[in-house]
């Protein structure tokens, strides 16, 4: 039968620690019951009118179990809880699953309204375009089959980019807080400041794929390293030649304890209110930090830390 054949090649249980918690028993035993909720799964989703399912199908209807069991299926050694959970009751399991995905396709819906709402008023394409299809992720979302999928077109660019091991409404959720964690930061600078910084990063900044956020943090956060106002964003030549010689003049870490200190302090300027926002800054100076050193060795810092007229 093709689904158990997919089945069995497709579960490694395999485990890199000397003393597994799940015993090879309890291994197989959750790969019996995984193989029945599949059969039942594939029942449902042909509406009894075919025993099988094409590999293909199969292979989607199995990665929808475990996204919804929460059990990686290249290792199911690493989910001992959710793999117990299957054991003692798999339908039950399957059910908490489900409510688990519906409570998030709550909070997701509410993320996608907050990022509407504080969307900053800068006319992007990608970013338009990407919070209308995620719109049509809420009707197009099959979770009872396909729960790992993300129905929708995401264009728009995040400065920290959603880790792949998420998937379906659980990437959806955590794409929509990192894009309202980009928005707050954006909602604390006059927009006109930062049009005329994007017009400085990409003339076409309207049409081409790229984020928001990362310009209006790196000049910020240059500007408090300075000493200067963040809030202008915009760093003059001059304020770019203290910055070469300040940085330069430091070891890496001090550099690093340097833009720690001034992420810290700007965003205590800011008065940045979402839980995770000062984090976030904080990944965006490290991430900024390598672009920073390869700069100071060609003695320029031109490319990251930009400058614009009053226009």
């Amino acid at each position: 039968m093709e689904n158990e054949r997919f089945l069995r090649s497709a579960a490694a249980i395999k485990t890199e620690q000397s003393e597994p918690l799940l015993s090879e028993n309890e291994l197989k035993a959750a790969e019996h019951l995984l193989f029945q909720l599949l059969t039942e799964l594939s029942d449902q989703y042909t509406a009894g009118r075919s025993s099988s399912v094409p590999v293909e199908t199969a292979q989607e209807l199995l990665h929808s179990l475990c996204f919804t069991l929460q059990i990686d299926p290249e290792n199911w050694a690493l989910c001992p809880g959710s793999v117990r959970a299957l054991l003692q009751d798999p339908a039950q399991a399957l059910q908490r699953g489900r409510d688990r995905i519906r409570r998030q396709l709550d909070r997701g819906r509410e993320l996608w309204q907050s990022c509407c709402l504080t969307a900053p008023q800068i006319d992007n394409l990608s970013y338009r375009d990407t919070l209308k299809s995620i719109d049509q992720f809420w009707r197009r979302y099959q979770f009872s089959f396909f729960a790992h999928q993300i129905p929708c077109d995401i264009d728009y660019q995040l400065c920290l980019p959603v880790p792949e091991r998420l998937q379906g409404v659980d990437y959806i959720a955590e794409y929509l807080y990192r894009l309202l964690l980009e928005n707050e930061f954006l909602s604390k600078f006059n927009a006109s400041c930062v049009i005329s910084l994007l017009r400085a990063f990409c003339l076409d900044y309207r049409g081409l794929l790229i984020n928001l956020y990362e310009p209006a943090a790196a000049n910020a956060i240059g500007l408090t390293v300075c000493g200067d106002d963040p809030f202008s964003l915009n760093v003059s030549a001059h304020d770019r030649d203290r910055l070469q010689l300040q940085l330069e003049a430091l070891s890496n870490s001090a550099q690093e304890r340097l833009l720690d200190s001034s992420t810290e302090k700007l965003a205590s300027q800011l008065q940045l209110q979402l839980p995770g926002a000062k984090e976030y800054l904080r990944q965006t100076a490290a991430r900024l930090l390598p672009r920073i050193r390869t700069a100071l060795q060609h003695q320029t810092l031109n490319g990251i830390f930009l400058s614009f007229g009053a226009g």
